[in-house]
């Protein structure tokens, strides 16, 4: 009897500790505390403020996604090719989950090793490994004898990916 409820257990655990990374990398995505300067200086066109700002921040060890995306964009508005990775290879280390950001970055920023271009497309593959959890769930409802292992291993797959 209690070696069936760990074998329940150990997957659910890892499908809700999935559920809730997801959450909160995709709550650290949306805006942040320096939103407003952000969008002044760029309403503003005070492009090097804003790439001034994106360096101070990480410095600080302030991290703020919409501050480094406003910089990268800054830097490619100075051409400079450069500050356009720094800041897009900052926004992936930041591990948050915003497709609209990383979209964009996509298109600016050319990774360097495998780590970092499976970071650079994070929402992209949680988004597919949420999709194919929620159709494992739903199709484990039609039968007798739920799936265990595949859900887990999927959220394990999912974590892996969020915390890289």
């Amino acid at each position: 009897m209690a070696t069936l409820k760990i074998r329940y257990l150990v997957p659910a655990l890892m499908v809700l500790l999935f559920l809730v990374s997801s959450l909160y990398f995709a709550r650290k995505g949306a805006e942040g505390p320096w939103h407003a300067r952000a969008m002044e200086l760029w309403e503003k066109e005070e492009w090097h403020n804003l790439c001034a700002l994106g360096e101070n921040l990480h410095q600080t060890g302030t991290e703020d996604v919409e501050s480094y995306y406003l910089a990268m964009l800054a830097s490619e508005q100075l051409q400079d090719p450069a500050g356009v990775q720094l800041f897009a290879a900052r926004l992936t280390e930041s591990r948050v989950l915003n497709w609209a950001l990383e979209q964009h970055a996509a298109k600016l920023y050319k990774p360097d090793s495998l780590r970092k271009r499976i970071a650079l497309f994070r929402t992209r593959i949680m988004f597919a490994a949420s999709g194919a959890l929620f159709l494992l769930l739903i199709l484990s409802l039609r039968k007798k004898e739920p799936y265990k292992l595949a859900p887990a291993l999927i959220s394990a797959a999912g974590l892996v990916v969020l915390f890289l």
